[in-house]
């Protein structure tokens, strides 16, 4: 198989010239609620700072998906 790496933190913008911190990607399904899962993830590559985005208060993607879960709940 065919081996394939990703930017670990795509919310993360990098400076000009900057390289983006890259990790390996293999998904796999668990379980009956089939959760889908990098399993080759490194948590040790993460590092959360000041430049970490995660606001996703503009999307409404998720804003419908947040509707789902509420009217599950």
């Amino acid at each position: 198989m065919l081996q394939i790496t990703l930017p670990i933190l795509p919310n993360r913008p990098n400076s000009r010239g900057e390289d983006a911190k890259k990790g390996s990607f293999q998904l796999k399904k668990f379980g009956s609620f089939e959760f889908v899962q990098n399993v080759l993830f490194e948590e040790s590559f993460v590092e959360y700072d000041k430049n970490y985005q995660n606001d996703q208060s503009s999307s409404s993607v998720f804003y419908e998906h947040m509707l789902e879960v509420y009217s599950i709940l």
